[in-house]
């Protein structure tokens, strides 16, 4: 599920119209929690770009006052989809170091990072790639990616054995390296859809977010282990107890 804001900037975002006086942004919180008490995993995306990025880092500091305590529940944020717009240069830059000091807030408050460094060589960019994913449209449509479900449709689940493999082999296609690539320590781990309208190539910036980011996710796996090693540990004067038991 998405959150875009506080709750004065979620229900403006949303444009809902009040008919009972509740509002829908304290409803959506009502929702998580009683999902959360069924045992429901539940995961935030809070969609930033350069209009919301400020009031994120409130959101954030409000969400974790419903939620801290519930270890079903974990947040992250992602650049907002360029959908009928393009960023220039020096939006893309600023919106990224946005996106970096979310990341480090939410890590302060405890919440890993949802994009993991692999511990291998990546075999798929994502549910595009995988050949397990599809997406389906209210009207039936099926489509690669569940961020794009309006249109480069691959066929409809009434008709399932027919495909457009044109669109698929057009998504599944790999951004080729370029010269960014030469000194990249992410290089072997990085796959860019060429069918994405979100994975152009490379940039300098977004090269270097991303290497920012998965610095944060080994500080976030180190004191992860670190705060398992102390909940397993036996008691301050017994952990270095050769002979306790």
């Amino acid at each position: 599920m998405t959150f875009d804001g506080t709750e004065e900037v979620y229900n403006k975002i949303k444009n809902y119209i009040y008919k009972d006086g509740e509002s829908p942004y304290y409803k959506v919180i009502a929702n998580v929690k009683k999902l959360l008490k069924e045992g429901i995993t539940i995961s935030v995306r809070m969609n930033c770009d350069h209009h919301n990025a400020e009031n994120l880092k409130e959101l954030i500091k409000e969400l974790d006052s419903h939620f801290k305590n519930e270890g079903n529940f974990s947040m992250y944020v992602w650049p907002l989809f360029e959908i009928g717009f393009k960023r220039t240069p020096e939006e893309k830059e600023k919106l990224y170091k946005s996106v970096l000091e979310l990341e480090n807030l939410l890590l302060g408050l405890g919440y890993p990072m949802s994009h993991k460094l692999h511990s291998g060589i990546k075999g798929v960019h994502c549910m595009v790639d995988s050949g397990d994913s599809v997406t389906i449209s209210p009207k039936g449509d099926i489509g690669m990616c569940e961020h794009y479900i309006d249109k480069d449709f691959i066929g409809h689940i009434d008709n399932p054995y027919e495909k457009d493999f044109n669109i698929i082999h057009q998504w599944r296609n790999y951004v080729p390296a370029n010269e960014l690539c030469e000194d990249c320590p992410l290089y072997p781990i990085c796959l860019k859809m060429k069918g994405c309208p979100d994975e152009v190539a490379c940039e300098e910036h977004q090269k270097n977010y991303w290497i920012e980011h998965y610095k944060l996710d080994l500080v976030s796996n180190y004191m992860m282990d670190k705060d398992q090693q102390n909940n397993n540990c036996c008691g301050k004067d017994n952990c270095n107890n050769p002979n306790k038991n």
